[in-house]
């Protein structure tokens, strides 16, 4: 059985490195990390690996890989214990934004102090359904606190969408908000706070033996969607 894994393993290597690699690969994440990391830069992968076939598995909430039949997924945010090895691709930051109709009439905080008496839009963890807490980097420890919230929602979109439409502040992924902010839809409030920078993550079983395929999709997620997050 080792021989025959070895054997296997050698022909993998073989066909990753001519570019023969085939088969099909179910890939789990997030629709936001799909939309700005995956999909824009699917067709480089096609034209690299033409014989691979890519089912996406879009879903905010935690999935079981084994149960839904999922050969890796990408995430964001610190992987919880599991049993799933783990393979960092980049990091990313959180920024505190609002629209310029929000900030026209209730003013632009210049301390945390000041942030406490904003409204905020509320986020609603998938796994606790409860709101998340702001977390900030003070004098090298976290302080995590509690927002006043007039809204709360459970969809990175519309999540955006309420920040855009100025119904309060919001703290979001830098790769969510970079087209808004670009568009001056959005203006990145205390900018010079520090917040903790989080891993974008490939996750995949520990005991699956990695086909060829899976492997080149994982290698691919670190060599472009890597390069992009080192951008954020």
């Amino acid at each position: 059985m080792a021989i025959l894994r070895e054997v296997e393993s050698a022909e993998g290597n073989v066909a990753h490195q001519t570019g023969m690699v085939r088969g099909a690969i179910r890939i789990g994440t997030t629709s936001s990390l799909a939309r700005h990391f995956i999909i824009p830069a699917l067709p480089r992968f096609r034209e690299r690996y033409p014989n691979i076939k890519i089912d996406l598995h879009l879903s905010d909430t935690v999935v079981d890989l084994v149960q839904e039949g999922i050969d890796c997924v990408l995430r964001a945010g610190e992987p919880k214990p599991s049993s799933l090895r783990v393979r960092r691709v980049g990091l990313f930051q959180w920024y505190i934004c609002a629209s310029p109709d929000y900030l026209e009439p209730h003013g632009n905080p210049a301390s945390l102090a000041e942030l406490r008496e904003h409204v905020v839009v509320g986020y609603a963890s998938s796994r606790t359904t409860r709101s998340m807490n702001w977390t900030f980097q003070e004098d090298q420890e976290q302080t995590s606190i509690s927002m006043k919230e007039g809204l709360m929602v459970n969809d990175t979109d519309a999540y955006i969408a309420a920040g855009v439409a100025g119904l309060g502040l919001i703290r979001a992924a830098s790769y969510v908000v970079r087209t808004p902010l670009t568009e001056g839809r959005l203006v990145r409030v205390l900018a010079g706070l520090e917040t903790p920078r989080e891993p974008l993550s490939i996750l995949y079983p520990r005991s699956r033996h990695l086909s060829p395929a899976v492997r080149a999709f994982k290698d691919w997620c670190v060599e472009v969607i890597g390069k992009q997050a080192t951008q954020l």
